[in-house]
């Protein structure tokens, strides 16, 4: 997130935030939303495994740490090192993929396994497939749908610098890709 000051909130947002969130709490959620957020990671076992993809990153001065109460292979780097982390050997090779923490949550909680099928709708970038796919050792099959052409290239982009085999993807419209994948 990047660095925003009350002013910068739309006031319906903040009235709205009033009301949702304790009086003595407010500040502390205003302050947090104005943070820049430490940038995070999750090792695609798929690839690489998590040891080498930490030496990797250690060899290029990139510090981190662990966020295992998230995902045991979610890591977090400090806001000042994101610029070398996103050009980094790891991100290029696949080998990690950039992802907030919150993002990792839904496929931890559906936790898919090896040989199931899962339909992902509005699957552009691929974070979340792309973690499904992991978790189910690229074993099953995943339909993947995205109906903004950009976004769909990007997700194909992503499926294969991450070595995800089972995903079979679809530039569509959500509501009528049953009729195309049983």
């Amino acid at each position: 997130m990047t660095k925003a000051g009350h002013g910068s909130l739309p006031a319906e947002f903040l009235d709205r935030l009033k009301h949702i969130v304790p009086a003595e709490a407010l500040e502390a959620v205003l302050a947090a939303l104005g943070e820049e957020a430490d940038p995070a990671f999750r090792v695609n076992r798929l690839r690489v495994d998590p040891g080498m993809a930490l030496a990797a990153l250690a060899e290029e001065g990139i510090p981190c740490r662990p966020a295992p109460a998230v995902f045991p292979d979610a890591w977090v780097v400090p806001a000042a090192a994101r610029a070398a982390l996103t050009r980094s050997r790891a991100v290029r090779e696949g080998w990690i993929y950039l992802q907030n923490l919150s993002s990792m949550l839904p496929p931890l909680v559906l936790a898919p396994r090896p040989g199931e099928e899962v339909l992902d709708l509005c699957a552009a970038p691929g974070s979340k497939t792309t973690q499904m796919a992991v978790l189910m050792r690229n074993q099953g099959r995943i339909a993947a749908v995205e109906a903004v052409r950009a976004r769909y290239h990007r997700l194909r982009a992503n499926l294969e610098r991450q070595g995800v085999t089972i995903v079979q993807t679809y530039l569509a419209d959500g509501r009528g890709v049953g009729r195309r994948t049983p």
